[in-house]
């Protein structure tokens, strides 16, 4: 299997939601346990109806876990207006490399890799393929503006991008929890929320949440975001989802709760690209 191929996985919604649910069950490093949410209120068209953050009560323990760190540590590699060209530097890359090294090593995308397996579309167990693969389809940098390579689908959707002055992406927890302990981010209100529940050992699996708020100066007016799932899972699930239903809504399970995932992808001179991944509710 290649990104650039044009099949799909051919599974069952059954399966895939069964799929789903035991990556959630074997979340170790699901991080709801480290803080607390405050929703507060609904968006009122572009007001800020909410006078304390969305994030509170925030255990530092949750910058230990190992996929954060590696996550943390690609935050500040990229500029985030798409006309801006990214030169990526060789201690960026490796960073991008133990990244993805960290999360293929967890049992959340061991499942995932052996569900490829069952279905033809990776020929063996040797991680590196794989790691080959989701590096191409994450950090492989395309134009997004006046064929300047100034993005990607990593920081589309793990941290967010600016252009022509509006707020693109920014779908992930963790970069807004970031940016808004360093008061670069100010949370407006929220469309909708549901939380996933308690796993078997009785601890919080987080939920998902569309919300409203400001970011570079700019008001990102509406954003599928999934709290408190570990990187790993994240990565595997728009992952997975992509190679099922590229450019449609995919449905996935999570603590009982069906989610859509929306996925994009384009071709630029014979190669496909990831242009975004969001839980759409």
């Amino acid at each position: 299997m290649d990104f650039d191929d044009d099949g799909v996985i051919d599974v069952t919604e059954e399966e895939f939601a069964e799929l789903t649910e035991s990556m959630l069950e074997e979340d170790v490093n699901n991080c709801a346990r480290y803080f607390w949410y405050n929703l507060q209120e609904r968006r009122q068209g572009d007001e800020d109806v909410c006078d304390e953050p969305l994030f509170q009560n925030i255990n530092e323990e949750l910058f230990e876990v190992e996929t954060i760190k590696k996550l943390i540590a690609l935050h500040d590699n990229y500029e985030p207006v798409v006309s801006e060209e990214e030169d990526v530097t060789r201690e960026e890359r490796q960073e991008e490399f133990d990244f993805i090294d960290a999360c293929v090593d967890t049992r959340v995308m061991e499942i995932a890799q052996q569900f490829l397996i069952s279905k033809g579309l990776l020929s063996s167990e040797d991680k590196s393929h794989f790691k080959r693969i989701l590096h191409r389809m994450w950090f492989a940098l395309y134009p997004r503006s006046h064929r300047v390579k100034g993005s990607c689908a990593f920081e589309h959707v793990f941290l967010g991008e600016v252009k022509r002055g509006q707020v693109k992406g920014f779908h992930n927890w963790l970069f807004f929890l970031q940016e808004e302990r360093k008061g670069d981010l100010n949370y407006y209100g929220f469309n909708k929320a549901f939380g996933f529940g308690k796993n078997s050992s009785g601890q919080r699996n987080g939920g998902v949440i569309k919300s409203i708020f400001e970011w570079e100066n700019s008001i990102k007016p509406v954003s599928g975001i999934f709290i408190g799932l570990s990187p790993e899972i994240e990565l595997a699930l728009y992952t997975l989802c992509v190679l099922l239903k590229p450019d449609g809504a995919c449905t996935v399970s999570l603590g009982g709760k069906k989610i859509d995932i929306q996925t994009h992808t384009f071709r630029s001179r014979g190669k496909k690209y990831l242009s975004t991944a969001f839980p759409d509710i």
